[in-house]
């Protein structure tokens, strides 16, 4: 499972791939470091810094700096899940998501649960 701070949820490698396919297109010249791992047992975590060039209708070509936390558990020696957080709500502003639409976004991301 793979859980994404801004789109939630991906079950499966079909749609962990699909996801990851989006994102690419959204943005590009990723540049992700991570930083502060610590590890334990089957369980990681770390702290991050992601960097990227948006490729969205409102801000193509703007450059995106977030940071963000990582959780993953490990079993049977691969990556069962993977969570992370950042501020999600930072990165629609800083992408220059009209106001309405983040409105949109976010309602129909908790009224579905």
């Amino acid at each position: 499972m793979y859980v994404d701070s801004l789109y939630g949820e991906y079950k499966g490698k079909e749609a962990i791939k699909k996801f990851h396919m989006r994102c690419h297109q959204e943005a590009k010249e990723y540049i992700f470091i991570p930083k502060n791992i610590i590890s334990e047992g089957n369980k990681i975590a770390f702290e991050w810094e992601l960097e990227f060039t948006l490729n969205t209708p409102f801000a193509i070509g703007k450059r995106i700096k977030v940071n963000g936390a990582s959780f993953i558990r490990i079993e049977d020696k691969k990556i069962n899940t993977y969570r992370e957080y950042s501020d999600s709500i930072a990165i629609l502003l800083k992408g220059d998501v009209p106001d309405n639409k983040i409105i949109r976004f976010y309602r129909k991301k908790y009224q579905e649960k």
